[in-house]
């Protein structure tokens, strides 16, 4: 139930584990909403028993609205960020769900309720807006996600400023795109439980989206916010994000692809999470390659064509089977 005993306009949810200081940026960016009438549920996924305090403190500071979910115990082994999330979303009580990474943070203060009054007055499921993406605080790109030109030629006006409604071919265009992202979106709490969540069997980022396409194969409408709504920090430059989770990583968007490929039920959307798959296993084909494993690499790039065959992955196939070719000659010369 909510602070006022009603359901609320719209519940926002944010994971965290032992990041204070970044929690604490995202928080506040939250806390500058200018909707009325909204919650924040920050849920603690196993921080360290100083860190679970700063929590506490944290959310007495920023008001009666913040809740902290708190681990079984802390240091306890945490459920993952699809876990953290759907164990406040199943907690939430508003009409409208928005998440936020604890490294992120909400740079329009007018976000949630020019989202939420949107979603109602076009009787629409999701929405979602650019984003200004940074690396160790400098803007890299500072409209990310995605190409605004081309969400412009996508979409049409809906009377409201800066708000747009996307068409059924840009929203599957959008499916295929690499830049969704739970934290510059808001979903009808309905349609994200029809969905059935975040899938907690991934992790690696491949869980947003997976959850997007499952939610856009769903969704009644589908609505653009123009302007910039979300800073997303992008990982350093040789961190362990960027280097040695790239096999994890591409296993975990091939799992995203076929999980999308059996949950959605418009076949344009399949076809999104079967090219999503396909691309995992071009991923997993060149890091083998690269590692040596040329059956190995074989293998990925064989499956990469069987699970979404096209020109360009018959091209790619043709060009990695001459490469490998080339590498196991190479290797035999005395």
């Amino acid at each position: 139930m909510s602070i006022s005993g009603t359901h609320l306009t719209a519940s926002v949810i944010i994971a965290t584990r032992n990041r204070t200081d970044l929690l604490a940026k995202a928080a506040e960016s939250v806390a500058e909403q200018d909707l009325s009438d909204f919650e924040v549920l920050i849920v603690d996924d196993g921080s360290s028993s100083e860190t679970l305090e700063h929590h506490r403190q944290l959310v007495v500071r920023l008001g009666t609205r913040f809740r902290l979910l708190e681990p079984a115990a802390p240091g306890c082994r945490g459920s993952g960020p699809s876990g953290a999330r759907n164990r406040g979303a199943r907690a939430a009580t508003g009409e409208f769900l928005a998440f936020l990474d604890d490294d992120d943070f909400w740079c329009d203060r007018s976000y949630l309720r020019n989202a939420c009054e949107a979603l109602r007055s076009h009787s629409a499921d999701y929405l979602f807006g650019d984003v200004v993406a940074d690396r160790d605080g400098a803007v890299i790109r500072p409209n990310w996600a995605p190409p605004p030109g081309e969400t412009l030629k996508g979409s049409h006006e809906t009377g409201t400023p800066g708000i747009r409604q996307l068409t059924p071919r840009y929203s599957q265009y959008l499916a295929r795109a690499r830049v969704i992202h739970p934290g510059h979106s808001v979903v009808r709490r309905t349609l994200f439980e029809a969905v059935g969540g975040f899938f907690e069997g991934l992790w690696s980022n491949s869980e947003d989206r997976d959850l997007m396409i499952r939610v856009l194969d769903s969704a009644a409408g589908v609505l653009y916010y123009q302007n910039p709504i979300l800073n997303y920090r992008l990982p350093t430059v040789g961190s362990i994000t960027c280097s040695e989770q790239t096999y994890l990583h591409s296993l975990q968007r091939n799992l995203s692809g076929q999980h999308c490929r059996l949950r959605c039920t418009n076949e344009e959307y399949r076809a999104s999470a079967r090219a999503s798959e396909a691309w995992a296993l071009r991923q997993l084909a060149d890091l083998q390659a690269r590692n040596g494993s040329i059956a190995d690499s074989m293998f990925f790039a064989l499956q990469s064509v069987a699970a979404y065959p096209s020109l360009g992955g018959l091209f790619f196939l043709a060009k990695h089977s001459l490469n490998c070719v080339a590498a196991a000659m190479h290797r035999q010369k005395p």
